[in-house]
Protein backbone atom coordinates (compact mmCIF):
# COMPACT_ATOMS: atom_id res chain seq x y z
CA UNK A 1 0.00 0.00 0.00
CA UNK A 2 1.50 3.34 -1.07
CA UNK A 3 1.63 6.48 1.06
CA UNK A 4 -1.36 8.12 -0.67
CA UNK A 5 -3.56 5.09 0.03
CA UNK A 6 -2.48 5.04 3.67
CA UNK A 7 -3.37 8.72 4.04
CA UNK A 8 -6.73 8.11 2.35
CA UNK A 9 -7.65 5.27 4.71
CA UNK A 10 -6.41 7.27 7.70
CA UNK A 11 -8.64 10.21 6.79
CA UNK A 12 -11.55 7.87 6.07
CA UNK A 13 -11.10 6.26 9.48
CA UNK A 14 -11.29 9.69 11.11
CA UNK A 15 -14.56 10.45 9.30
CA UNK A 16 -16.32 7.23 10.38
CA UNK A 17 -17.44 8.55 13.83
CA UNK A 18 -18.86 11.73 12.27
CA UNK A 19 -20.75 9.78 9.62
CA UNK A 20 -22.16 7.38 12.21
CA UNK A 21 -23.22 10.31 14.42
CA UNK A 22 -25.02 11.99 11.50
CA UNK A 23 -26.81 8.77 10.54
CA UNK A 24 -27.81 8.23 14.16
CA UNK A 25 -29.20 11.75 14.31
CA UNK A 26 -31.25 11.24 11.16
CA UNK A 27 -32.57 7.93 12.48
CA UNK A 28 -33.51 9.58 15.77
CA UNK A 29 -35.35 12.40 14.00
CA UNK A 30 -37.12 9.92 11.73
CA UNK A 31 -38.13 7.79 14.68
CA UNK A 32 -39.49 10.85 16.50
CA UNK A 33 -41.58 11.88 13.47
CA UNK A 34 -42.86 8.34 13.03
CA UNK A 35 -43.80 8.14 16.70
CA UNK A 36 -45.61 11.46 16.47
CA UNK A 37 -47.52 10.29 13.41
CA UNK A 38 -48.63 7.14 15.19
CA UNK A 39 -49.81 9.17 18.16
CA UNK A 40 -51.87 11.49 15.94
CA UNK A 41 -53.54 8.67 14.04
CA UNK A 42 -55.99 6.29 15.62
CA UNK A 43 -53.85 4.38 18.06
CA UNK A 44 -53.40 0.69 17.41
CA UNK A 45 -50.89 0.38 20.21
CA UNK A 46 -51.38 1.86 23.62
CA UNK A 47 -49.54 5.07 24.53
CA UNK A 48 -47.60 3.24 27.23
CA UNK A 49 -46.18 0.88 24.63
CA UNK A 50 -44.93 3.84 22.56
CA UNK A 51 -43.29 5.30 25.63
CA UNK A 52 -41.59 1.98 26.32
CA UNK A 53 -40.30 1.88 22.73
CA UNK A 54 -38.98 5.41 23.12
CA UNK A 55 -37.27 4.47 26.37
CA UNK A 56 -35.70 1.42 24.73
CA UNK A 57 -34.45 3.61 21.90
CA UNK A 58 -32.77 6.04 24.29
CA UNK A 59 -31.31 3.16 26.30
CA UNK A 60 -29.81 1.72 23.12
CA UNK A 61 -28.49 5.15 22.11
CA UNK A 62 -26.96 5.68 25.56
CA UNK A 63 -25.34 2.25 25.41
CA UNK A 64 -23.88 3.05 21.99
CA UNK A 65 -22.49 6.39 23.18
CA UNK A 66 -21.02 4.75 26.29
CA UNK A 67 -19.44 1.99 24.23
CA UNK A 68 -17.96 4.54 21.84
CA UNK A 69 -16.57 6.60 24.74
CA UNK A 70 -15.08 3.44 26.25
CA UNK A 71 -13.43 2.51 22.96
CA UNK A 72 -12.06 6.03 22.53
CA UNK A 73 -10.63 5.97 26.04
CA UNK A 74 -9.14 2.52 25.47
CA UNK A 75 -7.61 3.70 22.19
CA UNK A 76 -6.12 6.73 23.93
CA UNK A 77 -4.60 4.63 26.72
CA UNK A 78 -3.23 2.10 24.25
CA UNK A 79 -1.73 4.87 22.13
CA UNK A 80 -0.15 6.40 25.25
CA UNK A 81 1.32 3.00 26.13
CA UNK A 82 2.81 2.70 22.63
CA UNK A 83 4.29 6.19 23.01
CA UNK A 84 5.88 5.47 26.38
CA UNK A 85 7.29 2.11 25.30
CA UNK A 86 8.69 3.48 22.04
CA UNK A 87 10.56 6.22 23.91
CA UNK A 88 11.75 3.73 26.52
CA UNK A 89 13.12 1.40 23.82
CA UNK A 90 15.10 4.26 22.27
CA UNK A 91 16.57 5.18 25.65
CA UNK A 92 17.51 1.55 26.24
CA UNK A 93 19.21 1.41 22.86
CA UNK A 94 21.37 4.37 23.86
CA UNK A 95 22.12 2.74 27.21
CA UNK A 96 23.24 -0.43 25.43
CA UNK A 97 25.66 1.59 23.30
CA UNK A 98 27.16 3.18 26.40
CA UNK A 99 30.42 1.60 27.46
CA UNK A 100 30.20 0.41 31.04
CA UNK A 101 33.21 1.83 32.87
CA UNK A 102 33.65 1.22 36.60
CA UNK A 103 33.93 4.22 38.87
CA UNK A 104 37.39 4.89 40.30
CA UNK A 105 37.75 5.09 44.07
CA UNK A 106 40.30 7.52 45.44
CA UNK A 107 41.30 8.36 48.98
CA UNK A 108 41.36 12.03 49.79
CA UNK A 109 42.44 13.44 53.13
CA UNK A 110 39.94 15.90 54.53
CA UNK A 111 40.97 19.30 55.83
CA UNK A 112 40.80 20.69 59.34
CA UNK A 113 40.30 18.51 62.37
CA UNK A 114 39.76 15.31 60.39
CA UNK A 115 43.10 15.71 58.65
CA UNK A 116 44.78 16.31 62.01
CA UNK A 117 43.61 12.91 63.21
CA UNK A 118 44.60 11.26 59.97
CA UNK A 119 41.07 10.66 58.78
CA UNK A 120 40.46 10.21 55.09
CA UNK A 121 37.40 10.45 52.94
CA UNK A 122 36.60 8.22 50.00
CA UNK A 123 35.80 10.13 46.85
CA UNK A 124 34.19 8.47 43.86
CA UNK A 125 35.34 9.91 40.57
CA UNK A 126 32.96 9.05 37.77
CA UNK A 127 34.55 8.77 34.38
CA UNK A 128 32.73 10.25 31.47
CA UNK A 129 30.77 7.60 29.61
CA UNK A 130 31.56 6.91 25.99
CA UNK A 131 30.09 4.84 23.19
CA UNK A 132 31.17 1.22 22.89
CA UNK A 133 32.20 -0.51 19.67
CA UNK A 134 31.18 -3.94 20.90
CA UNK A 135 29.48 -5.75 18.02
CA UNK A 136 26.80 -7.40 20.16
CA UNK A 137 25.90 -4.08 21.79
CA UNK A 138 25.41 -2.44 18.40
CA UNK A 139 23.27 -5.34 17.14
CA UNK A 140 21.11 -5.18 20.27
CA UNK A 141 20.74 -1.40 19.99
CA UNK A 142 19.73 -1.70 16.33
CA UNK A 143 17.07 -4.25 17.25
CA UNK A 144 15.73 -2.02 20.01
CA UNK A 145 15.54 0.98 17.68
CA UNK A 146 13.81 -1.11 15.00
CA UNK A 147 11.25 -2.34 17.51
CA UNK A 148 10.79 1.21 18.80
CA UNK A 149 9.93 2.35 15.27
CA UNK A 150 7.46 -0.54 14.89
CA UNK A 151 5.79 0.33 18.19
CA UNK A 152 5.71 4.03 17.28
CA UNK A 153 3.95 3.21 14.01
CA UNK A 154 1.03 1.84 16.06
CA UNK A 155 0.44 5.19 17.81
CA UNK A 156 -3.05 6.26 16.75
CA UNK A 157 -3.74 9.49 18.66
CA UNK A 158 -2.56 12.55 16.72
CA UNK A 159 -1.27 14.32 19.84
CA UNK A 160 0.83 11.28 20.74
CA UNK A 161 2.28 11.22 17.21
CA UNK A 162 3.37 14.84 17.58
CA UNK A 163 4.91 14.08 20.98
CA UNK A 164 6.91 11.20 19.52
CA UNK A 165 8.09 13.39 16.64
CA UNK A 166 9.30 15.95 19.19
CA UNK A 167 11.01 13.18 21.16
CA UNK A 168 12.60 11.91 17.95
CA UNK A 169 14.03 15.38 17.28
CA UNK A 170 15.45 15.37 20.80
CA UNK A 171 16.95 11.90 20.34
CA UNK A 172 18.53 12.99 17.05
CA UNK A 173 20.38 15.67 18.97
CA UNK A 174 21.37 13.27 21.76
CA UNK A 175 22.59 10.53 19.41
CA UNK A 176 24.49 12.98 17.24
CA UNK A 177 26.28 14.29 20.33
CA UNK A 178 26.72 10.81 21.82
CA UNK A 179 28.24 8.99 18.84
CA UNK A 180 31.60 10.70 19.08
CA UNK A 181 35.14 9.84 20.10
CA UNK A 182 37.14 12.55 21.83
CA UNK A 183 34.60 15.13 20.75
CA UNK A 184 34.64 14.29 17.03
CA UNK A 185 32.46 11.92 14.96
CA UNK A 186 33.41 8.27 15.24
CA UNK A 187 36.36 7.37 12.99
CA UNK A 188 36.10 4.50 10.51
CA UNK A 189 38.53 2.38 12.55
CA UNK A 190 36.07 2.45 15.46
CA UNK A 191 33.65 0.15 13.64
CA UNK A 192 36.11 -2.72 13.22
CA UNK A 193 36.28 -3.11 17.00
CA UNK A 194 39.72 -1.69 17.66
CA UNK A 195 40.69 -0.56 21.14
CA UNK A 196 42.66 2.31 19.60
CA UNK A 197 40.38 4.32 17.30
CA UNK A 198 43.33 6.62 16.62
CA UNK A 199 44.60 3.98 14.17
CA UNK A 200 43.90 4.31 10.48
CA UNK A 201 41.15 2.13 9.06
CA UNK A 202 43.68 0.01 7.19
CA UNK A 203 45.81 -0.68 10.24
CA UNK A 204 42.80 -1.36 12.47
CA UNK A 205 41.19 -3.72 9.94
CA UNK A 206 44.37 -5.72 9.35
CA UNK A 207 45.16 -5.91 13.06
CA UNK A 208 41.67 -7.15 13.90
CA UNK A 209 41.90 -9.90 11.26
CA UNK A 210 45.16 -11.15 12.75
CA UNK A 211 43.92 -10.86 16.36
CA UNK A 212 40.27 -11.93 16.49
CA UNK A 213 39.11 -12.09 12.88
CA UNK A 214 36.25 -10.15 11.35
CA UNK A 215 33.93 -11.10 14.21
CA UNK A 216 34.57 -7.75 15.87
CA UNK A 217 33.47 -5.78 12.82
CA UNK A 218 30.06 -4.14 13.20
CA UNK A 219 27.84 -5.17 10.25
CA UNK A 220 27.10 -2.40 7.77
CA UNK A 221 23.35 -3.02 8.09
CA UNK A 222 23.54 -2.45 11.85
CA UNK A 223 25.46 0.81 11.42
CA UNK A 224 22.85 1.89 8.87
CA UNK A 225 19.97 1.31 11.31
CA UNK A 226 21.63 3.32 14.08
CA UNK A 227 22.68 6.23 11.89
CA UNK A 228 19.43 6.34 9.94
CA UNK A 229 17.53 6.80 13.20
CA UNK A 230 19.09 10.16 14.02
CA UNK A 231 19.22 11.47 10.46
CA UNK A 232 16.43 13.70 9.19
CA UNK A 233 14.22 11.80 6.73
CA UNK A 234 13.36 12.97 3.25
CA UNK A 235 10.91 14.61 3.16
CA UNK A 236 11.08 16.07 6.66
CA UNK A 237 8.34 18.40 7.84
CA UNK A 238 10.16 20.98 9.92
CA UNK A 239 7.91 22.63 12.53
CA UNK A 240 10.04 25.76 12.11
CA UNK A 241 8.66 26.23 8.60
CA UNK A 242 5.62 27.90 10.18
CA UNK A 243 7.73 30.23 12.33
CA UNK A 244 8.62 33.83 11.52
CA UNK A 245 10.97 36.60 12.62
CA UNK A 246 10.09 38.94 15.45
CA UNK A 247 7.87 41.85 14.55
CA UNK A 248 9.07 45.41 15.07
CA UNK A 249 6.89 45.67 18.16
CA UNK A 250 8.39 42.48 19.60
CA UNK A 251 11.90 43.74 18.89
CA UNK A 252 11.17 46.98 20.74
CA UNK A 253 9.88 45.05 23.75
CA UNK A 254 12.96 42.83 23.59
CA UNK A 255 15.26 45.86 23.68
CA UNK A 256 13.51 47.14 26.82
CA UNK A 257 14.03 43.91 28.75
CA UNK A 258 17.15 42.26 30.10
CA UNK A 259 17.49 40.37 26.80
CA UNK A 260 19.27 43.27 25.10
CA UNK A 261 21.95 40.92 23.80
CA UNK A 262 19.43 38.97 21.72
CA UNK A 263 17.99 42.23 20.37
CA UNK A 264 21.42 43.53 19.35
CA UNK A 265 22.27 40.26 17.63
CA UNK A 266 19.06 40.36 15.60
CA UNK A 267 19.79 43.98 14.71
CA UNK A 268 23.29 42.95 13.65
CA UNK A 269 21.89 40.23 11.37
CA UNK A 270 19.52 42.76 9.80
CA UNK A 271 22.38 44.99 8.73
CA UNK A 272 25.36 42.67 8.15
CA UNK A 273 26.21 39.28 6.65
CA UNK A 274 29.30 37.04 6.77
CA UNK A 275 31.61 36.56 3.78
CA UNK A 276 35.00 34.96 3.22
CA UNK A 277 36.75 38.29 3.57
CA UNK A 278 34.88 39.39 6.70
CA UNK A 279 31.62 40.96 7.81
CA UNK A 280 30.05 43.31 5.28
CA UNK A 281 26.81 45.23 5.07
CA UNK A 282 23.82 43.65 3.37
CA UNK A 283 23.58 44.58 -0.28
CA UNK A 284 27.30 45.29 -0.52
CA UNK A 285 28.46 42.03 -2.08
CA UNK A 286 30.51 43.84 -4.71
CA UNK A 287 34.18 43.60 -5.69
CA UNK A 288 36.35 45.95 -3.72
CA UNK A 289 33.94 46.43 -0.83
CA UNK A 290 35.85 46.53 2.43
CA UNK A 291 34.81 44.51 5.45
CA UNK A 292 33.17 46.40 8.27
CA UNK A 293 35.30 47.26 11.29
CA UNK A 294 34.21 46.29 14.82
CA UNK A 295 33.51 49.95 15.57
CA UNK A 296 31.27 50.29 12.51
CA UNK A 297 29.32 47.19 13.51
CA UNK A 298 28.81 48.40 17.09
CA UNK A 299 27.78 51.89 15.94
CA UNK A 300 25.28 50.47 13.44
CA UNK A 301 23.69 48.20 16.05
CA UNK A 302 23.43 51.06 18.56
CA UNK A 303 21.84 53.23 15.89
CA UNK A 304 19.18 50.59 15.18
CA UNK A 305 18.41 50.24 18.89
CA UNK A 306 18.20 54.03 19.30
CA UNK A 307 15.87 54.43 16.31
CA UNK A 308 13.56 51.67 17.59
CA UNK A 309 13.38 53.14 21.06
CA UNK A 310 12.47 56.65 19.91
CA UNK A 311 10.39 55.68 16.88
Amino acid sequence: MDMDSERYFEQAHKLVPDVVAILTGFLGIGFAFYLGKLLILEPVIELGDYIQLLILFFIALTAWVSMRAYRKNAEFEQSAAYLDNAIDLVNRARDVLTEKRPDRLTLKASSGMDAEFGAAKIAIQKKKTKVTNDRISWVTAARLITRAEIVASKISVEAHKLIFEAEHDYQRHIFNDFLKYNGVPLPASFFVGTDSPEKTLGNAACDSIHDVGAGSWIPARIVSVIYRFFQYPEPYIDPLDASSDLTEREKVLLSLTQQRGAHDYLAFRERFCPTKKGVIGLGQRKPGVLAATPEEIDDAVDEIAFDRFFD
